[in-house]
């Protein structure tokens, strides 16, 4: 740890633990905070995608119409912007390890209650209800990261946080290609719900509370040296702590903090740029294999497709980060939303080709668009974990993500109307939505710097 976290002689001592975390060394217990969130982001993907993935076998097992199911897949996502916006002012109120294991094991028992019922009013509340646990599990599982990693390494972090949520949609795909056939949409289900419950129950034993959240509560001295000295084995017994990083972060947070006020700009850009590129990638995940499949495509094409997307989103964060690294955060937006749309511009005109022609352009297009639409929202969780004070960031992460999510509701409407025009009018759209990302993002007064 630097010199300068630590003040004082005798038996006085007072630690700085904006010190502590920003230029200490990358400690072994602030490398297992992130594997853990890391593994919630995993099984958050698999459950968030599961519903999706089952629905075709659910379908014939009930003998119902798809149709059923529009009104549980937008209400789980109205449900998950609700959790998202609730669980991150949860995070900054009650903390941030009581309410990401609260909402972990809530969307891994909702999940695998969901394997046994029969019918599709009981399946939506159960989906909604875990939806809300999902949805609550992120801001704070990106606070995390962001206040037990040194800053040097932080925007790496971030972003390999935020690109397990598409290793997890891959994990599913591959889950569900053995499950699926053998045993049924039902065993798919008891696998995402005891995944998660197991996954809490690792939380309660490993997982520390943030270090700067207990920085604000005098009386939690105790536990927060605890958690330092396995930080800092330097630190001595009876050191008071200090937070010089945060101004006024003793009060509780409040929607009002992120609405009104210095950061009030900032939560509404982030608001139509969560908003705009969750509805592109919402397009992709739900609309693209139906338009490929009216584009004759086979199913074999068509879920490598969808493969090349997600290893895309899976590369797109990480790579994201690093570059946030060595250009800021402005460089990087302009750079990755322009790319995107310049990419899905080009995928346009690539879909009015014939269809051999076309296929190869579309599949690197979508591996491309993977990285450049999925990989811009884990760079928009990197800027907005680094942007508010420690009082208000789960806050903060949780008001602009939330909203964001009604893109994924969107998505659901405007979808079939974007499906005529082989293509053009599809992704057209995800390019116009790139270009509305870029401006937001740029206007955004704070940002990352380099380094």
């Amino acid at each position: 740890m630097k010199q300068n976290a630590i003040h004082g002689t005798g038996a006085r001592h007072s630690v700085d633990v904006a010190s502590l975390i920003d230029e200490g060394s990358w400690s072994p217990l602030q490398k297992l905070v992130l594997f853990l969130i890391c593994l919630v982001a995993v099984v958050d993907g698999v459950d968030a995608q599961v519903l999706s993935l089952s629905l075709p076998l659910i379908v014939k097992d009930w003998g119902v119409p798809r149709a059923a199911f529009a009104l549980v897949l937008a209400i789980s996502f109205i449900a998950m912007a609700a959790g998202t916006a609730a669980g991150g002012l949860a995070g900054d109120r009650f903390g941030r390890k009581a309410t990401m294991i609260g909402a972990t094991f809530a969307f891994g028992a909702f999940t695998l209650a969901a394997a046994f019922t029969h019918g599709v009013l009981e399946l939506g509340i159960l989906r909604a209800l875990a939806s809300l646990g999902l949805g609550a599990a992120m801001p704070n599982a990106v606070t995390l990261v962001a206040e037990y990693t040194p800053k040097r390494r932080r925007s790496m972090a971030l972003g390999i946080c935020m690109s397990s949520l598409p290793a997890g949609g891959m994990l599913l795909g591959f889950l569900g290609a053995y499950i699926l056939p053998r045993h049924g949409w039902e065993a798919l289900f008891i696998v995402a719900g005891i995944l998660p419950i197991a996954i809490s129950v690792a939380l309660m034993t490993f997982l520390p509370e943030s270090i700067r959240f207990l920085a604000r509560e005098p009386a939690k001295a105790g536990k927060l040296h605890s958690i330092a000295v396995r930080m800092d084995p330097s630190i001595p017994v009876g050191a008071t702590f200090i937070d010089s990083g945060e101004a006024a972060a003793q009060k509780k947070a409040r929607v009002s903090d992120v609405l009104t006020g210095e950061y009030a700009g900032d939560t509404y850009l982030l608001s139509i740029s969560f908003f705009f590129v969750v509805l592109a990638t919402y397009l992709v995940y739900t609309w693209a294999p139906s338009l490929l499949s009216d584009m004759a495509y086979s199913a074999q094409y068509i879920g490598t497709s969808l493969s090349c997307f997600s290893l895309g989103g899976l590369l797109g964060g990480v790579l994201g980060a690093r570059i946030v690294q060595h250009l800021g955060s402005r460089r990087t937006f302009v750079g990755m939303s322009v790319g995107g749309s310049v990419c899905t511009g080009l995928m346009a005109l690539a879909s009015q080709l014939p269809q051999q022609q076309a296929a190869v352009p579309l599949l690197i297009g979508l591996f491309l668009a993977g990285l450049l639409i999925p990989g811009t929202q884990a760079v928009i969780y990197v800027l907005a974990g680094q942007l508010y004070p420690t009082a208000i960031r789960a806050t903060g992460i949780g008001i602009p993500a939330g909203f964001g999510r009604f893109g994924a509701v969107a998505s659901a409407f405007v979808g079939p109307l974007l499906l005529a025009g082989q293509g053009l009018h599809f992704f057209l759209a995800l390019c116009a939505s790139m270009l509305v990302v870029g401006a937001a993002l740029v206007a955004v007064r704070h940002r990352v710097g380099k380094g």
